[in-house]
């Protein structure tokens, strides 16, 4: 299908054709309903803001276990799977390696076993740190709780944004005379058969959402994300949760009582080291009994964890320990998502200037992701536009056929 000259609709085409007059049908009903559902989400978006609530309230947030190894065994896995799939994929398909490396777009058979061979990387990379962390997967962005609210957020967010992105993206296309390129669009324009589109679909709809945002959104930018809240052999190494909870390790404690100088304290800034066994619990308040009202330290005297004289009881090393398996938790920067972005919007280089809109894209993800900590926003606004692509370039290509046959 030539995008510069677009087939002429007639009347007489359409009842010749029912399939392309209910296809065209159900396209507009749904393009109406994404326009309705964009303006209810600006109203909405709109009335909060007028009530000067938060409009994307960011949540409590941990720092991520990984590290820069684990990044680096990640981008082994995704290279180690696609070879392996590749070669798998050059003998049953009887590609012809030359013309792939002469420039020819791959058929989208061999597209879509690429793109399956970056789900198994992603999921390989999240067995890794679940096994090594010995962490759940909701840490690395794929916990189900709360997962309703959690897709309304996408929901919104997707239908507030996306306008954005497709007027960002005609205005680039048109002020550079250019368009959207890529080898599976391209492989669709050219085959237009219907089990092509459907590994098209796989690739672009499926597989691409997952597997980007998998390794964007969690992998790097909550590598990054955690870096002003660890300490440097966690940013390399990785570390546990009670690695970084334990206040006797040095190299990975990086909470209440340490300080960036490697020295621990406790909560009245006697360092730890010569604190002995009446170290503070450093989670704790610290409360004076000169402060309290006299009935106030009545009524707690006799309780097992008050002293008669109102005063808290000291602690151990060893309670220090205990006490703090509650990681602290913190507001995550807005770097991070920046950053992340445009190496999002720049991997997708190679495709004419669809990087520029890809980068705010990739930053608004980025921002998503941030608040909610999960994949599953990201990943159904990232299907969201997808899907619109991959929907009208379907229409696109049936009334193309049509029209040719008539």
């Amino acid at each position: 299908m030539d995008p510069n000259n677009p087939p002429e609709l007639t009347p007489e085409m359409l009842e010749q054709n029912p399939v392309v007059a209910l296809c065209l049908l159900g396209f507009t009903l749904l393009f109406m309903a994404f326009v309705s559902g964009t303006l209810i989400s600006w109203t909405w978006l709109g009335y909060c803001s007028w009530k000067g609530q938060t409009l994307l309230p960011v949540a409590a947030w941990r720092p991520r276990v990984w590290g820069l190894a684990d990044l680096l065994v990640a981008f082994a896995a995704f290279v180690l799977c696609q070879s392996v799939v590749a070669a798998i994929g050059f003998s049953v398909l009887d590609i012809d390696v030359e013309a792939l490396r002469a420039g020819e777009d791959p058929p989208l058979s061999f597209s879509a076993l690429i793109s399956a061979s970056y789900l198994m990387a992603s999921a390989l990379t999240v067995g890794w740190i679940v096994l090594r962390y010995q962490v759940g997967v909701s840490h690395v962005g794929f916990g189900v709780s709360g997962l309703p609210r959690l897709l309304v957020t996408g929901l919104v967010a997707g239908l507030a944004c996306l306008p954005f992105i497709y007027a960002l993206s005609a205005a680039v296309a048109l002020g550079f005379d250019t368009e959207y390129e890529h080898p599976i669009l391209d492989s669709m324009r050219e085959t237009g058969s219907l089990t092509s589109y459907f590994l098209a679909l796989f690739a672009a709809v499926v597989a691409a959402p997952l597997a980007e945002e998998f390794l964007f959104r969690v992998l790097i930018q909550g590598w990054l994300q955690s870096m002003p809240f660890s300490r440097i052999l966690s940013i390399l190494w990785g570390a546990s949760e009670s690695q970084r909870n334990d206040v006797h390790d040095r190299n990975h404690y990086f909470g209440p009582g340490s300080s960036t100088s490697g020295t621990f304290a406790t909560a009245d800034n006697t360092p730890l080291a010569t604190a002995g066994e009446n170290a503070l619990q450093p989670y704790a308040p610290v409360r004076n009994e000169s402060l309290m009202p006299e009935n106030e330290a009545a009524n707690l005297a006799g309780t097992e964890h008050v002293g008669a004289d109102g005063s808290l009881p000291m602690h151990s090393t060893e309670d220090l320990v205990t006490d703090a398996n509650a990681q602290p938790e913190h507001k995550p920067p807005v770097w991070p998502a920046i950053l992340t972005g445009i190496l999002f919007g720049l991997a997708h280089w190679g495709y004419g200037l669809s990087f520029v809109p890809l980068i705010v894209f990739g930053i608004l993800l980025g921002l998503l992701y941030r608040a909610t900590q999960s994949i599953w926003p990201c990943v159904l606004v990232h299907f969201m536009l997808n899907a619109s692509s991959m929907l009208a370039l379907g229409i696109g290509i049936l009334v193309q056929r049509m029209t040719e046959a008539n």
